[in-house]
């Protein structure tokens, strides 16, 4: 079973994951919204993009739920 800390400390790299996984895609997001690619492909690749950050948001979500609902131990080991 996973002390308060051990519980805690995963929290916090989820998060710092969560943000630095979302700051990417957004900027992949701007360069192929801002003209990087062009035409039908780009496109696709933009609304596949935005479907994938909506993706992670989600599965990094269900990550700290996870966590959320971990019984914890009160005392390390």
């Amino acid at each position: 079973m996973p002390t308060k800390d051990e519980v805690e400390t995963a929290r916090r790299q989820i998060e710092r994951l969560s943000d630095q996984c979302e700051a990417d895609l957004r900027e992949l997001i701007r360069l192929a919204e801002g003209g990087a690619l062009k035409g039908p492909e780009g496109d696709k690749l933009s609304a596949d993009m935005r479907q994938w950050e909506r993706d992670t948001k989600n599965y990094f979500r269900a990550a700290l739920d996870t966590l959320h609902n971990l019984p914890v131990s009160e005392v390390s080991p």
